[in-house]
């Protein structure tokens, strides 16, 4: 009886274990069983009534149709696919005919809410009845719609589908279930800057030639210029996009050149509000990233351009929250030489090797009283690296 009862007891706990975990599915675009170009990463900086946080990723499908007849269908534009079983909780129609803001959401058995993004209306499945919260059930792999055509002008334009999962007040970031999943594509750094703490436009220190450093002092702002891509079986052009799921950070003394990393963020999940229409969303963005000269951060939504870059802010972050007045504070350090050095990392696990620059912390009589050699920025939140 006792062994049934452990039995029981262990079935029972595997079963609250499991039921938040997010089982790997197939892709939400045909053909669903390989991988496909992200476009918008989750986390990454959108602007659109205002600045926010991408709750989804952006899926790239096709080139857009040209035709002179917008009312032309596409036929090389690939079908949408329930990713998870569950119900239609919504299906969304803009009045306009030709908007790309048609979508659909399901939810699963958990109550989590798959969102999919900018479908055809005229293309929808007759499997699907097109009205609010019909509560249909759908199963994995059934077809939607197609992918609208965007009907801009722009030889580079993609359509895209806006994949999204949401659970309770929390978004969290896809790609975690989406397989294969196999970017090989290492993000890239274009170069660490170092900068007045919070200033309106961003009062930079000046490198000091002779010393081959920059000399700063007081509060400080690190600045990473940056972009990665996930274009992976892609042979689309302008798929440059800005896939980076975390950036590490350290200021080491010559004394300890191998100090720990500071962790920055890791866009696993997000809470709803730092999202469009979110009441912190502007606050959270602009936290994370520059969008005050000369470090404005280039958001191309149609990832046209091969020279796309963001600028993120690694010191406005600390006990996991975007910080807008976090910095780094050269006055609890010693006077001496630092290396400034930041790596990436995107969803994949792809790292960049060590980006560095060399600093010298001059604060005089304003530092602190030290004896010896520099000390490493132990006011800081410290994690182990992956």
């Amino acid at each position: 009886m006792k062994n049934d009862f452990l039995a029981i007891l262990m079935l029972l706990l595997l079963d609250i274990l499991t039921t938040h975990t997010y089982a790997q599915h197939s892709w939400p675009i045909e053909p669903i069983t390989i991988e496909h170009p992200i476009g918008n990463s989750f986390g990454e900086l959108n602007q659109y009534y205002s600045y926010c946080l991408h709750t989804g990723v952006d899926i790239l499908g096709t080139p857009r149709f040209t035709s002179d007849d917008d009312n032309d269908e596409d036929p090389t534009a690939p079908w949408v696919c329930v990713t998870v079983s569950g119900t239609v909780s919504e299906v969304f129609f803009d009045d306009a005919d030709t908007s790309e803001y048609h979508g659909l959401t399901i939810k699963d058995e958990y109550g989590r809410f798959y969102r999919y993004w900018h479908l055809e209306h005229r293309s929808f499945h007759s499997n699907f009845t097109v009205a609010d919260n019909n509560r249909k059930q759908v199963t994995a792999g059934d077809q939607i719609a197609k992918l609208v055509r965007f009907d801009i002008n722009n030889d580079c334009e993609f359509h895209h589908l806006h994949y999204e999962l949401q659970e309770d007040d929390n978004y969290h970031n896809p790609l975690a279930s989406l397989t294969p999943h196999r970017d090989t594509n290492l993000p890239e750094i274009g170069g660490i800057f170092v900068a007045e703490d919070n200033s309106m436009a961003w009062s930079q220190f000046q490198e000091d030639s002779q010393r081959a450093c920059t000399i700063v002092n007081g509060k400080v702002d690190i600045i990473v210029k940056y972009r990665d891509r996930d274009d992976v079986g892609s042979t689309l052009r302008g798929t440059k996009t800005l896939g980076v799921y975390n950036l590490w950070w350290r200021a080491c003394p010559d004394s300890d050149p191998d100090c720990p990393w500071l962790n920055t963020r890791a866009f696993d999940n997000m809470n709803i509000s730092w999202g469009p229409g979110g009441i912190k969303a502007v606050f959270k963005a602009t936290s994370l990233y520059s969008i005050r000269p000369p470090f404005i951060s280039d958001m191309d939504p149609y990832h046209c351009t091969s020279d796309t870059w963001l600028y993120a802010i690694v010191t406005n972050f600390s006990q996991d929250e975007p910080d807008p007045v976090g910095n780094w504070s050269t006055t609890t350090v010693c006077d001496g030489n630092y290396t400034i050095s930041v790596k990436a990392i995107d969803f994949a696990r792809n790292e960049t090797p060590p980006y560095s620059i060399k600093i010298c912390v001059q604060n005089g009589p304003k530092g602190p009283d030290c004896q010896g050699s520099p000390n490493s920025p132990k006011h800081l939140r410290t994690v182990a690296p992956n």
